[in-house]
């Protein structure tokens, strides 16, 4: 314990700028105890080396790292072959007892680790030069066999990889590396260890600890079929045992994906839509697919799709038992038709070969369309197949789909449901060239069935986790988001169902509140809450009393509680509802206007917008009353503050604009040459482009209102002081 301590210490110094040249002595005293022969001086002098040396992965080819790496590698890169060679032959020959060869096992671990840390930036002459003997080192544990559990089993976790495990996922990455960045140096290789890779997923076990193994061995024969090496496959007969053997078992859902999508949705979800599952066996199948068809596209495409009719046949005999294969060819036609795609647009070029829309009408609208007997996984995959393609689907298509969708919203199925809500929106963000809706109005007569549903979803706990604990997943991102587009797609024709949003989005808000933990559902849910506001003050003002007697309780209390995450928002909401209402200024808000000019809340940059605005639309409602007079000096206090920082400067001229445009000349007349002397104080000492454009605004709006020759007049004023 205390050497790991140590040795953390050591890692956090170095990374303080010292190491390497103002520690000189650590790298040496470190690679020195490498032929100690002693498997704790060993491993702990391996385990800071790696520490330190991390600090040079994910670097640019700078001056400083290169010389940095050229004080490095001259100590460490001869040792490091020397005693990988040496742990190679010790676990090889199987010498000494299981302590060993565990010590042995760890040890090579960090070699191999401090090998990528070396080699990344660039490749360095020795390592060229001896590359021969590193690949045998590696070749080695990528077909070494044991019977050893402490070196094949993890200690403490039976789902996490053991040290066999962990050494051959790390030679995956070094040779990954390879290939990648010097795949000239490294052609004499890629044979054998293609091989090797090869040979590796056949024997790995289809569980969660082979994973990263599994996933590194395949980006390897990825990058060999989409680079200077693709050739190897250029076989009909070892193109088929890649599909065969490699791609179609690798994109079976695993008991960890399946634990997921039913105790851990969101996680679920974060994999599968986010694309945080690169690590995982079935995004590097897909990715195979996708680097075969870079050179062999027609080849793969005709090889895949038998394999595609033949397991739809084993499913429509029996869907129950064989709906996971299903659930492949979903996958798999994914990843065999989309050539290109972005995140907000799905698919943007599809492969010819493949019939989107066939496979479309015959194998995702059935489901959809039988939604209460579907299997919930299949489900999922129907409503992301849609999201994916849904450029290429017909126009004609939109009005059937939103009828399907909003009954899948009714679905239990928290991942379902969220699926749905995220295909409305998708849909709901497809453009034509002049800008309109894609869909039209064909989502509108499912409007209310669907808000309904999307807020059903929200209120509703959801069970989560093994043991099936109720957990409040009411901030799902997804779904504000759909009701958000919804809202925002809807125009005027939400005003019949504004009163209802805004008491649905008010009793979530007044959930949230209590604890916010998600920041993107937060800006969703005030985005709604302002576009239903706007929707119903535009087409009739008196509707806003309503709605502020309605929002600003909750919206006092959480200023009052100080909840840092909402302040913002709520500020912009109450200056849109100011700004809106008819009449003079209610008294809920005069009450709080001396507490918007707390210099504490100015402090935070994140409230200066907002504030801002609400200060203007005070200053406009008031025109001039004694409620805004009696205020002036503070909002001049304000405008003061945000005169003095490049970030906020225009935000002081919004505000003075205002005063300007608003506020009788009697009223602030007598704050002119203060004014002034700060404007040109900042002119003489730090001037910006934005703030003479500002000025130049302000000026001239000043002049419109009050005349050029007064203007003229207050600056010469200044002059004369």
């Amino acid at each position: 314990m205390l050497q790991k301590q140590l040795q953390e210490a050591i890692s956090i110094i170095s990374e303080s700028g010292d190491f390497p040249f103002q520690w000189e002595s650590l790298l040496p005293h470190l690679v020195s105890k490498f032929t100690s022969g002693n498997f704790v001086l060993i491993n702990g002098s391996l385990r800071t080396a790696e520490a330190i040396l991390k600090r040079y992965r994910n670097q640019f080819k700078e001056e400083n790292i290169i010389r940095e790496l050229k004080y490095v590698l001259p100590i460490i890169q001869g040792p490091l072959l020397e005693l990988a060679i040496h742990l190679t032959k010790h676990i090889a020959s199987g010498e000494g007892d299981a302590d060993s060869q565990v010590n042995a096992f760890r040890a090579i671990l960090h070699v191999t680790n401090i090998f990528y840390s070396l080699n990344e930036v660039d490749l360095p002459e020795f390592f060229e030069e001896h590359a021969e003997e590193w690949m045998e080192v590696f070749l080695m544990f990528l077909s070494y066999k044991t019977n050893n559990e402490r070196i094949l089993e993890h200690p403490d976790d039976d789902d996490k990889p053991g040290l066999l495990t962990r050494v051959q996922a790390s030679v995956c990455e070094c040779v990954n590396l390879y290939i990648d960045k010097y795949d000239v140096e490294f052609k004499p290789y890629v044979g054998k260890f293609a091989e090797a890779m090869w040979e590796l997923l056949m024997k790995t076990p289809n569980e969660v600890k082979y994973s990263l193994l599994a996933a590194t061995a395949i980006t390897f024969l990825t990058r060999v079929s989409e680079g200077i090496h693709h050739s190897l496959f250029n076989n009909e007969g070892i193109m088929k045992n890649v599909c065969e053997q490699i791609v179609i078992p690798n994109m079976i859902l695993t008991e960890d994906d399946m634990e997921n999508f039913e105790h851990y949705p969101v996680e679920y979800i974060r994999r599968d839509i986010e694309g945080s599952d690169t690590d995982t066996r079935r995004r590097s199948a897909s990715m195979l697919v996708k680097g075969l068809r870079k050179n062999y596209e027609k080849e793969v495409t005709q090889i895949l799709a038998s394999y595609i009719n033949g397991m739809l046949e084993q499913y429509n005999a029996n869907p129950s038992d064989n709906w996971k294969q299903k659930d492949v060819c979903t996958f798999m036609v994914t990843a065999l038709a989309v050539s290109s795609q972005s995140a907000t647009k799905g698919a943007l070029e599809v492969n010819a070969l493949v019939p989107i829309m066939s496979f479309y009408e015959s194998a995702i609208l059935p489901d959809l369309q039988n939604c209460g007997n579907a299997h919930p996984v299949l489900l999922a995959d129907a409503l992301k197949f849609t999201t994916i393609f849904r450029h290429q689907l017909p126009a004609g298509a939109f009005s059937t789909l939103f009828e399907l969708i909003t009954k899948v919203l009714g679905s239990p199925c928290y991942v379902v449901n969220t699926y749905a809500a995220m295909t409305i929106e998708r849909l709901l963000v497809m453009r034509n060239p002049d800008l309109s809706l894609k869909c039209g109005d064909s989502f509108k007569p499912f409007v209310p069935d669907m808000l309904k549903s999307l807020f059903t979803i929200i209120n509703t706990k959801q069970k989560t986790g093994a043991s099936g604990s109720l957990h409040n997943l009411t901030e799902n991102e997804y779904v504000m988001k759909c009701i958000l587009r919804i809202i925002t797609s809807s125009g005027s024709d939400i005003v019949p169902f504004g009163p209802v949003c805004i008491t649905e989005l008010a009793k979530v808000l007044a959930e949230v509140a209590k604890g916010p933990q998600n920041p993107h559902f937060s800006h969703n849910l005030f985005e709604s809450l302002g576009a239903v506001i706007k929707a119903m003050g535009k087409n009739d003002p008196s509707t806003i009393a309503p709605i502020e007697s309605l929002l600003l309780p909750p919206f006092k209390q959480i200023l009052a509680q100080d909840i840092v995450e909402f302040s913002s928002y709520v500020f912009q909401i109450m200056a849109l509802l100011l700004e809106l209402s008819v009449g003079t200024v209610p008294k809920a808000y005069t009450v709080i206007f001396p507490q918007l000019l707390v210099p504490a809340l100015w402090a935070r940059s994140g409230n200066i917008p907002a504030l801002v605005r609400l200060l203007q639309a005070y200053i406009k409602k008031c025109q001039g009353s004694e409620e805004v007079l009696n205020y002036l000096e503070g909002v001049l206090g304000v405008f003061q503050k945000l005169i003095s920082s490049k970030i906020n400067d225009h935000e002081g001229f919004f505000l003075i604009e205002s005063i300007v445009q608003h506020v009788p000349l009697a009223g602030f007349e007598k704050y002119m040459a203060k004014i002034w002397e700060l404007i040109f104080t900042r002119l003489m000492n730090s001037k910006t482009n934005k703030f003479i454009r500002s000025f130049i605004i302000f000026i001239s709006l000043f002049c419109a209102h009050h005349s050029p020759d007064y203007v003229a007049h207050t600056i010469d004023n200044v002059q004369g002081g």
